[in-house]
């Protein structure tokens, strides 16, 4: 899997998360633990496509050094 295919996977997944921690606080009697378990993988998947996000820019920015 590219990088820009893996962080369009990694947002879907870190979206489906917010949603189901939306509706597990909203909706139901919640056990903390598994929200809590929930939100710690949504903060993996963040970290993840931050540094996906920095090397494709960086990838696609290429600073080519000018010899003066």
């Amino acid at each position: 899997m590219d990088n820009v295919s893996r962080l369009n996977w990694l947002q879907e997944q870190h979206a489906m998360l917010d949603r189901k921690i939306d509706n597990l606080t909203k909706h139901t009697v919640t056990h903390t633990e598994d929200v809590a378990d929930l939100k710690k993988k949504r903060l993996q998947y963040r970290d993840e496509i931050a540094k996906l996000q920095k090397l494709i820019y960086e990838h696609t920015h290429e600073v080519i050094p000018y010899d003066e």
